[in-house]
């Protein structure tokens, strides 16, 4: 593995509380309520890790980028590429993964993308890319991943 692509909400920042806000486009609301939200436990030092292992990592969200943007920034991503709703046909099409690819420079089989919905898989399997859930979540969607990894560091070792 040489690069990871990851979705934001419900994967990398526990969003739960914000669910109803996004699913009704209230962005601005969901992002005023950003103090609400957490990573989930182990993401730091997933990303700690990813930094010092100098892996190039993006992260591809249904979300918009003013949304997606203040999330990243809130809870300190840096180094990262986003892709947002506005940059590419969205998720379940492989478009906004293949984006993140070119933006990071690798191949398909050299990142595992990391999710935890259903539109996650079927975008990073059609991306060519080794579709890992989220096993943390606790709205991981049971489908066919290629494997399910169940502490965020163990992302590392696939």
């Amino acid at each position: 593995m040489k690069g990871v692509v990851f979705d934001l909400d419900d994967t990398l920042v526990d969003t739960a509380i914000l669910r109803a806000l996004r699913e009704a486009r209230r962005w601005k609301e969901a992002v005023a309520r950003l103090h609400e939200t957490r990573l989930f436990e182990g993401i730091d030092e997933l990303m700690r890790e990813l930094g010092v292992r100098e892996l190039p990592w993006a992260i591809v969200t249904t979300s918009v980028s003013y949304y997606a943007n203040k999330v990243v920034a809130h809870h300190g991503f840096k180094g990262g590429v986003c892709i947002a709703y506005h940059d590419a046909p969205p998720k379940p099409n492989p478009a906004p993964v293949a984006l993140a690819l070119k933006r990071l420079s690798l191949r398909p089989e050299e990142v595992v993308g990391v999710g935890d919905a259903e539109i996650d898989l079927r975008a990073y399997q059609a991306a060519g890319v080794r579709a890992v859930g989220a096993g943390w979540s606790p709205v991981l969607n049971s489908g066919s991943w290629d494997a399910v990894a169940t502490k965020p560091i163990d992302v590392l070792a696939l």
